[in-house]
């Protein structure tokens, strides 16, 4: 889970070096933010407070592409899924920002595909 959160970091500090966006820095951030939390909590938690963390990860993973994906609209870039199926992320730009409804049911799926 940590290594996700590097890696999904170091993805917007790649597009940020390649367009220059705030956007990608402040989610760059973000994610570096959930690195760090993933780091303390791998150490403090039990399994299921996990996944219940690892839920709100993706959660906050959807609110950044559907972020993302605005971005690249405003300035005309059609972007097409590259790693998931395109009914999967048509899925995710087609629901609500989930900011503040914190998931804590560790059983807890969105289903995108």
């Amino acid at each position: 889970m940590r290594e996700e959160e590097k890696l999904a970091r170091d993805v917007y500090l790649t597009l940020y070096d390649k367009w220059g966006l705030r956007t990608f820095t402040n989610i760059a951030a973000a994610e570096s933010t959930h690195m760090d939390a993933m780091g303390v909590l791998l150490e403090r938690y039990n399994i299921d407070d996990l996944k219940i963390v690892y839920q709100n990860l993706l959660k906050g993973s959807r609110d950044h592409m559907r972020s993302f994906y605005m971005q690249l609209s405003r300035n005309s870039v059609d972007y097409q899924a590259q790693y998931m199926t395109s009914e999967g992320l048509s899925k995710i730009l087609n629901t609500d920002m989930e900011r503040g409804a914190v998931i804590n049911n560790p059983n807890f799926r969105f289903q995108i595909g």
